[in-house]
C-alpha cells in the first residue's frame, strides 16, 4: 500500500545555532513515522551564517532531507512559496526550523488531513512572548481577520499549517509577489481544520 508522501518545509534564515537540534526532533517526530513518507525541505532564505552549510551536511546524513538556496534573503513567505513550487508530495506542512511549534502536533495535523480537511491550521494554547508581544500579536491577528480573511475562514497562528496538494496548486496560481502565505492558503477556500 502507498504511503501518503507530506513534505515538511522549513524556511532558514540564519539559524546554525538550532539546526542541529532540528534535525533530530524531526527524526525522532516525522521521520520515525512508518504510516506515512515524511521528506524535509529546507529553504535558506539567503542566510549569512553557516546555517547553508549545515543544511548540506543533514542532507548528506538524510536522503529524506533535502535543501534550497535563495539567491538573497526575500522573507519567510516568499521562502515558503519557493518552497511549495519545488515539491511535489500530496501535502506540506510549514514548521519553523526554531522549533517554536511542536513538531509532534504535525502528527495530528497528518490525521485531520487524512481524514478529509485539505487545510489544517495550528494555534497556540500559550505564548512565552513578552507581554507587549503578545498584545501586538492579537491585534495584528484581529485586523487580519476582520480586514483580510475570507469569513469562515478558522485561520488562527500564521504559517504553522498543512495543505493538501489541491491547496498547494491553487496557491501556485495567485499572482500576487509580496506575499502572505497565511492569508492566499484561507482565501483557496478549501475544507479547515484546527489543531491545538
Amino acid at each position: 500500500m502507498n504511503r501518503p508522501t507530506i513534505t515538511c518545509i522549513t524556511p532558514v534564515f540564519n539559524e546554525a545555532k538550532g539546526l542541529h537540534s532540528y534535525e533530530r526532533e524531526i527524526a525522532r517526530v516525522l521521520l520515525a513515522d512508518d504510516s506515512r513518507e515524511w521528506r524535509v525541505l529546507f529553504v535558506d532564505d539567503g542566510s549569512t551564517d553557516s546555517s547553508w552549510e549545515i543544511i548540506q551536511e543533514i542532507c548528506l546524513r538524510n536522503p529524506r532531507v533535502s535543501g534550497i538556496r535563495l539567491s538573497r534573503n526575500f522573507g519567510s513567505h516568499l521562502a515558503i512559496s519557493a518552497g511549495l513550487e519545488a515539491i511535489t508530495s500530496d501535502a506540506a506542512v510549514v514548521l519553523a526550523a526554531d522549533l517554536q511549534d511542536p513538531p509532534e502536533t504535525v502528527l495530528q495535523f497528518a490525521a485531520k488531513w487524512q481524514s478529509g480537511a485539505k487545510i489544517v491550521w495550528g494555534r497556540r494554547r500559550t505564548r512565552g512572548d513578552q507581554k507587549w508581544r503578545v498584545l501586538c500579536s492579537l491585534l495584528f491577528f484581529y485586523l487580519l481577520r476582520r480586514f483580510a480573511m475570507p469569513r469562515g475562514s478558522k485561520f488562527t497562528t500564521g504559517s504553522f499549517l498543512l495543505m493538501d496538494k489541491k491547496v498547494i496548486e491553487a496557491v501556485k496560481a495567485f499572482p500576487e509577489q509580496n506575499r502572505i502565505t497565511f492569508a492566499i492558503v484561507a482565501w483557496t477556500g478549501f475544507d479547515q481544520e484546527v489543531v491545538e
